[in-house]
Parts: C-alpha cells; sequence; structure tokens
C-alpha cells in the first residue's frame, strides 16, 4: 500500500513540475499540422516521427491551420580529426547543417532563413569496421532527430512571442 502512495506521489509531483518524456511536448496547434518541402527521405521521416510522438501530423499539401517548412538546403559533412599511426582516420567529426524558412498557407513568412548545425565526434575502430558504419547511421539518425527538435523549439518559442 505504501509503495502505491509512494508511486502516486511521484507521478503527481513529476507532472506538476511539468516534466515530459523527450520529444513528447505539447506542440502549438499552428505546429500540428506541418507540411515539409524539400527535406532529404530521413530528414523527412524525423518529422514525421516527431509530430506523431507530440500528437500532431504532417500533411502532403499546406493546410490552412498549418505551416509549412521549406528546406533550402541540408547537408552532411564528415571530416578526420584524428589519425592512427597507420595513417588511418582514427575519429571523424559529423557535421550536419540544415537551413530553412517557415511560411503561412497564405504564403506569409513567419521565419525567415535560419540555420541549424548540429555536431558529433565519434571514435573510429579499425578492428571493427562493420559495426563502425551502423554506428555512423545510427548517430546520423540522432543529428536528425535533434535538428527536428530544435526547429520545433524554435517556433513553439516564436508562436509564444507572437502570442504576448
Amino acid at each position: 500500500m505504501i509503495k502505491h502512495i509512494l508511486l502516486i506521489l511521484i507521478v503527481g509531483l513529476l507532472s506538476a513540475c511539468n516534466y515530459h518524456l523527450r520529444g513528447s511536448a505539447e506542440i502549438p496547434e499552428m505546429l500540428k499540422f506541418l507540411n515539409v518541402q524539400s527535406a532529404s527521405p530521413l530528414l523527412y521521416k524525423s518529422f514525421k516521427e516527431s509530430l506523431q510522438t507530440a500528437g500532431g501530423q504532417l500533411i502532403d499539401k499546406p493546410d490552412p491551420k498549418g505551416v509549412i517548412v521549406k528546406v533550402v538546403n541540408e547537408r552532411f559533412e564528415r571530416r578526420s580529426l584524428s589519425l592512427s599511426s597507420t595513417g588511418k582516420a582514427s575519429e571523424f567529426e559529423l557535421v550536419y547543417d540544415l537551413s530553412y524558412e517557415v511560411w503561412g498557407s497564405a504564403g506569409q513568412l513567419f521565419v525567415p532563413l535560419q540555420q541549424i548545425k548540429v555536431r558529433r565526434n565519434y571514435f573510429n575502430d579499425q578492428q571493427d569496421i562493420i559495426g563502425k558504419s551502423n554506428e555512423e547511421n545510427i548517430i546520423r539518425q540522432e543529428m536528425y532527430q535533434q535538428a527536428v527538435r530544435e526547429l520545433m523549439e524554435r517556433g513553439r518559442a516564436l508562436l509564444k512571442a507572437n502570442q504576448k
């Protein structure tokens, strides 16, 4: 009985302090119907997953209730940070660069050209080359997800500032 009461108390305290799981934050009504244009398939997938988690949806055509995210440019860069004694790269840096604009469905510009840059470093073990290529793919997916979260946070902050 005490365990149940303690569990209810902890859940109550966590909800009172506005705690939520990463990616599960409420999004404003305007961001619930999002049309993404010119995005790579992996970025598009990250938008779709993020919106589904937050109760929104990615739509194919602009909706009067939603906004349009126009991807102006996105680029991945991979460079060596350090070399082993044999001259092979032992550490890499991945940089994901995303430039975008946010438009209303009626053609009004909400957010002029903005840039999001996400960086990650990882160690490249020459003994486990297959595992490292999988690791890089996972890191890239996480970088896409981080860029989408940051874009949504910026949109949420902008909408909140405009409502005041």
